[in-house]
C-alpha cells in the first residue's frame, strides 16, 4: 500500500496545536478576537493542522523527526520539538553572532554545578521560621517567600543534611517537574539562602 502524501517512511510528524474546539469541561471553545471577545468560529487548532497536512503543507509548529533520532532523544511529547519555543533564541544568537552550549556541557566543564531541593516537609511542619520555597514560589526571576510556609530550624538542618542550606547567592532556581512555571528561572539575592527548597526543583 502506498503511504499518502504527508506520511514518510522512517520519520515521525508532531503537531502541536493549542486547540482542539473544546474546553476541559467538553464545551465549545471559540476564537477569541483581538479586543478579546468571543466571536462564533470554533477555536479547532488541531483540525486546521490536520486540514493543513492533507493538503501538503506543515503547519506553523510541526516538524519531522526521524524515527532513529526520536528513539534516540526518547521523548514523544509534541511540544518538545516545537520550532516556536526556540525561535527568539536562535534569532538572538545569529543577531549577536553567537554559539550555543547546554547545561549539561556547562556542567561537564566545570562552569557550573546543578544540584536538586532539599525535601518537601508536610503542612502541618510549616510553623517555624525559615521558609519553604515550593515550585510555584518561582515568578517572575524571584523566590516569592509566604509567610504561612515557614519551618523550624531544626526541621530545616534536618533537610539541608547540615547547618546551613549550601546555597550560595546567585543560584539559579528552576521546577524539574511539569506545571504551569516549568521553564521560569529564580535568582537568589544576598541575604535570601537560609531556605528550604522543594525537592521538585534543580539548583545551578
Amino acid at each position: 500500500m502506498a503511504l499518502p502524501s504527508w506520511a514518510r517512511q522512517g520519520s515521525i510528524l508532531f503537531l502541536n496545536p493549542k486547540t482542539c474546539g473544546i474546553y476541559k469541561n467538553g464545551g465549545p471553545r471559540y476564537k477569541v478576537d483581538t479586543a478579546g471577545q468571543r466571536t462564533d468560529e470554533i477555536d479547532n487548532q488541531l483540525l486546521d493542522n490536520v486540514n493543513e497536512i492533507l493538503a501538503g503543507k506543515l503547519p506553523e509548529g510541526a516538524v519531522r523527526i526521524s524515527d532513529f533520532k526520536r528513539k534516540e532523544i526518547g521523548i514523544l511529547v509534541p511540544t518538545y520539538y516545537d520550532p516556536r519555543w526556540d525561535k527568539e533564541f536562535d534569532d538572538f544568537l545569529k543577531s549577536e553572532q553567537l554559539d550555543e552550549i547546554t547545561l549539561g556541557e556547562l556542567e561537564e566543564q566545570g562552569i557550573i554545578s546543578i544540584s536538586g531541593g532539599h525535601g518537601s516537609p508536610g503542612n502541618d511542619q510549616r510553623v517555624g521560621e525559615v521558609p519553604y520555597i515550593k515550585v510555584s514560589d518561582i515568578r517572575n526571576l524571584r523566590i516569592n517567600i509566604n509567610p504561612t510556609n515557614m519551618v523550624p530550624f531544626p526541621l530545616a538542618e534536618k533537610l539541608w543534611g547540615e547547618t546551613n542550606s549550601g546555597l550560595q547567592a546567585w543560584d539559579l532556581i528552576t521546577p524539574n517537574r511539569a506545571s504551569s512555571n516549568i521553564g521560569e528561572f529564580a535568582m537568589l539575592l544576598p541575604g535570601e539562602e537560609d531556605i528550604v527548597l522543594t525537592k521538585e526543583v534543580f539548583v545551578i
